[in-house]
């Protein structure tokens, strides 16, 4: 894999599962002002959080195949289940979309950057980007 930095300003992206992964991405990117639609059956406290102070979308319910079209930048196939996760990464694949299916390399076209520290439990940048609206 080539590593590349991306402008996020704006671009939709789309993160499909819930839990401790979708959330430690959702920290990692909303510095950048990307538009993120979270779809999850389930979400952590701090999804729920990013979602009523407008920093996400967020649909509980399962992902589905005319959630992940071409107007999706990047899509993140992170709900733990692999089944799951590799039917979203084919949906992707199908719509032409980069796709991260997590753990599960062969079928994903990137690897987020993984970081010294986990950043999920990081309450201080999470408070920060709590505070800044999108739009």
């Amino acid at each position: 894999m080539v590593p590349f930095i991306f402008n996020l300003t704006d671009k939709k992206i789309l993160v499909a599962g819930g839990g401790a992964e979708a959330e430690s991405l959702l920290v990692k990117f909303l510095g950048h002002d990307p538009e993120i639609k979270v779809i999850s059956p389930a979400c952590t406290e701090n999804i729920r959080l990013f979602h009523r102070f407008g920093r996400i979308e967020l649909e509980e319910r399962w992902a589905e195949e005319n959630d992940v079209d071409s107007s999706c930048y990047f899509v993140f196939a992170v709900t733990g289940d692999a089944e799951v996760d590799a039917e979203v990464g084919a949906w992707a694949r199908r719509a032409h979309v980069p796709v991260y299916v997590l753990n599960n390399p062969q079928i994903s076209d990137f690897e987020p950057e993984k970081d010294e520290k986990n950043e999920t439990g990081d309450f201080d940048r999470i408070k920060e980007l709590l505070q800044t609206r999108r739009g």
